[in-house]
């Protein structure tokens, strides 16, 4: 029996290890991708794990995982870099959402089960569509992330889970550009969007127009982003930090 017992302790510290890296992985990308550990910021292992209360094991495993994510890079001697944002990062991600979105669309309405999120989405939508801009953090936050529920709604109903997964890392380098520039703007950003072409197009089960809907909004959003962005004071076409 005691083989068994080491074992069973040997698998629950492994566990309880695993779950410490994830929770690190997840606070410090969230960190990452809200902007409050800002591009080309410089982390120390020993400096992340006294803010976050985790033990350096954690920590560097999860800083290990996010360098193969490409969100940090290793400085020897010196810690981890946050890799910047540069406008051929941004441009280069919609050419990427141009391609594959309208795809996405269109997969989506041939799945019948979309129609059951329909009611959903328009709610959400609601919220990225609302009458009035945002005129504080908050509101900016709930419409960034009611378009974020929105668009994986969509994701997953296109049923490939290869798609979805590269979409979801594509969202998410999306997210990082809107919150890096929600944060270095003087006032609220407008970040509405009006999905109702695309919820139509999905309801009518109609693949064409859904793939016609998401490219415009996709060339819509990469517009308005793009001109956000030259238009900031002292904006670096090196460095969006």
């Amino acid at each position: 029996m005691e083989p068994v017992r080491k074992r069973m302790r040997v698998k629950a510290r492994s566990g309880k290890r695993g779950g410490l890296t994830e929770a690190a992985y997840t606070r410090i990308k969230s960190a990452i991708i809200e902007g409050a550990l800002p591009p080309n910021g410089v982390v120390s292992v020993n400096e992340l794990a006294a803010s976050y209360g985790l033990g350096v094991g954690p920590v560097r495993a999860a800083l290990i995982r996010l360098c193969g994510e490409e969100l940090v890079e290793v400085l020897p001697q010196h810690g981890y870099r946050i890799l910047p944002l540069t406008l051929k990062d941004v441009l280069q991600l919609y050419d990427v959402l141009a391609v594959l979105l309208p795809s996405t669309a269109a997969f989506a309405a041939r799945n019948p089960r979309v129609r059951e999120q329909l009611a959903r989405m328009r709610q959400l939508n609601a919220l990225c569509n609302a009458p009035h801009p945002p005129a504080s953090e908050r509101a900016e936050r709930a419409i960034i992330e009611a378009g974020r529920a929105l668009s994986r709604i969509i994701a997953e109903s296109a049923d490939n889970r290869f798609l979805r997964q590269t979409l979801d890392s594509l969202f998410q380098q999306v997210d990082r550009v809107l919150h890096v520039w929600r944060r270095r703007a003087e006032r609220p950003i407008d970040f509405r969007r009006d999905y109702s072409a695309v919820i139509a197009a999905l309801g009518a089960g109609d693949p064409d127009a859904a793939a016609r809907a998401a490219q415009a909004m996709v060339a819509a959003s990469k517009a308005h982003i793009v001109a956000g962005i030259l238009a900031q004071p002292g904006f670096s076409e090196v460095s969006l930090s």
